[in-house]
């Protein structure tokens, strides 16, 4: 149970780190990129409209097939995605960089229910922590950027 949980907040914390990745890059590459300056957003609004698309039928899908399957789907939709804003970068295609933030936005879609699965894996006893721990994933996202970001600061 303990090790299911840690799975769960590292899991998180990846998850968190491609949002903020996105938020950034895709923010940063679509304003090069992009012909207006109107559609530099665009990558980051793909990425929202990813998440709100596939979020119920992540839901339903799961629900048939369980969490494992449903989790290893949204990595790999995340993989997808990653690989294809990674494509549209290299290729200065706004079009590719948006469907890859799409797929990450659909990753993210499957990885609101980390919360949810550990819940349900831990006991009465040790279910609100458990829960808790999985949250605080998204903090462990935070540390390891904000550090070389402040170092590069002060140089």
């Amino acid at each position: 149970m303990h090790r299911q949980v840690f799975l769960l907040a590292s899991a998180q914390a990846l998850f968190q780190t491609a949002s903020v990745m996105v938020m950034t890059v895709g923010g940063l590459s679509g304003s090069h990129i992009a012909s207006r300056p109107e559609l530099a957003t665009m990558p980051i609004a793909a990425m929202f409209l990813g998440t709100a698309a596939a979020t119920f039928p992540a839901s339903m899908w799961m629900t048939r097939v369980g969490r494992r399957a449903g989790f290893v789907l949204g990595a790999l939709l995340g993989v997808a995605g990653g690989a294809a804003g990674a494509a549209g970068i290299w290729t200065d295609s706004l079009l590719l960089l948006s469907i890859g933030t799409f797929l990450i936005g659909t990753y993210q879609a499957f990885a609101q229910f980390y919360r949810f699965a550990a819940g349900e894996v831990a006991d009465d006893a040790f279910r609100s922590r458990a829960i808790s721990l999985v949250l605080a994933g998204g903090v462990v996202a935070a540390c390891p950027t904000s550090a070389p970001m402040r170092q590069t600061w002060l140089s």
